[in-house]
């Protein structure tokens, strides 16, 4: 069983998330926004993020590269509905 937390802007994405990964027996935590999801990781470190790229205010991107140097344990799977190929570039570039 692993902690996680979801990190999504879009409530029944998040929730349909949710409720997969507690199913499958794990603990999950939900945050809607990159701000949200910091503190929660600082506040209890998961084993697995899974964030969204694209949010209002603050892009997933920015709060990976934030996680990266602040939590360079967790790990983290970026996942997004409106995936190009540029997103895939800056992924990689920063990785």
């Amino acid at each position: 069983m692993a902690t996680i937390l979801v990190i999504d802007d879009e409530a029944s994405l998040a929730s349909v998330f949710e409720q997969f990964l507690l199913d499958a027996g794990h603990q999950v935590r939900v945050a809607s926004s990159a701000a949200d999801g910091l503190a929660a990781v600082a506040e209890r470190e998961p084993d697995v993020v899974f964030m969204d790229v694209r949010m209002p205010g603050r892009s997933g991107l920015e709060a990976l590269q934030e996680m990266r140097s602040r939590f360079p344990a967790v790990d983290v799977v970026m996942m997004t509905a409106y995936g190009t190929s540029q997103d895939r570039k800056s992924t990689r570039l920063n990785s």
